[in-house]
């Protein structure tokens, strides 16, 4: 994306830092949210910003699209990057201030995930912390709320390979340019994250501390509205006791869909965890 992102900006006038939590539904993006916000720097936790997803969400497929249809309405690219960037940084210091005004903003949305680049562009001063977990983990997550939602309804082998191409939509877009964003992009992987080995990095890359007593203290997070979605480890200690869980709920024919079907993630998610290999 050519853009004018070093135009002057709205967000240059506020003293916060900026943190974008994502990575495909069911990943482990609340968990991390969770432990971002437990450093005294950032506020208590929040609940997905769907609004804002929505808008970046419309920017991004009308960027993509800009020669042949969104051109006709703006007077030019730039005039149209100004307009969203505009947007998007007020967006995003009403929820700076709704929150308290901390030294860091942290705001969660796994639908961003695969507008990351764009949004990173768009806002030279944002960062982002990506989570990612084997994606028969989160397959497996997505069937167990699918059963709670329509215990009826069966899970077949379509609906396991849709479920399976959205994990490849959620992170290609943003593993694909991961060397242009690498300063701006943290990657962790869950089953690092669940099992806490992942906390020190993670705490290094940031310059940040997380305090883990204090673990979904204060979560302004509507749990009980969502159960469906919610499980046992939200507002518990970390634990390792989903890792590798997906072996007790997909068939064996299910896992080897969803190996097929993610594979060309490998290599873009490697690059990703090992920058220098």
């Amino acid at each position: 994306m050519s853009s004018n992102a070093s135009a002057s900006s709205q967000l240059d006038d506020k003293r916060f830092r900026l943190i974008l939590v994502s990575g495909a539904p069911r990943s482990g993006t609340t968990l991390l949210q969770a432990l971002l916000c437990t450093s005294a720097r950032a506020h208590r936790m929040t609940p997905e910003h769907k609004y804002l997803a929505g808008i970046v969400s419309a920017f991004s497929a009308s960027l993509q699209r800009f020669e042949s249809h969104t051109r006709f309405y703006f007077e030019s690219r730039s005039t149209f990057l100004e307009l969203n960037r505009r947007m998007i940084e007020n967006l995003v210091i009403d929820a700076w201030h709704r929150v308290g005004e901390p030294e860091v903003l942290v705001l969660k949305e796994p639908a961003l995930c695969p507008s990351i680049p764009d949004l990173l562009e768009l806002l030279p001063r944002a960062e982002a912390t990506v989570v990612y977990r084997d994606p028969r983990g989160i397959v497996a997550s997505r069937i167990e709320v699918f059963r709670r939602q329509r215990p009826e309804a069966p899970i077949d082998n379509a609906r396991v390979e849709a479920w399976a191409r959205q994990v490849v939509d959620a992170y290609r877009p943003v593993f694909e340019q991961i060397e242009r964003l690498q300063t701006r992009v943290h990657v962790v992987r869950y089953e690092s994250l669940a099992t806490g080995s992942a906390v020190a990095p993670l705490e290094a890359k940031l310059g940040m501390t997380f305090d883990q007593s204090r673990l979904w203290a204060d979560a302004d997070v509507p749990f009980n509205e969502e159960r469906d979605w919610v499980t046992a480890l939200m507002r518990g200690p970390i634990s390792s006791s989903s890792v590798d869980r997906h072996g007790s709920i997909l068939t064996t024919e299910q896992a080897t869909i969803v190996t097929r079907e993610t594979k060309e993630l490998v290599p873009l998610v490697d690059r990703a965890l090992n920058p220098q290999g």
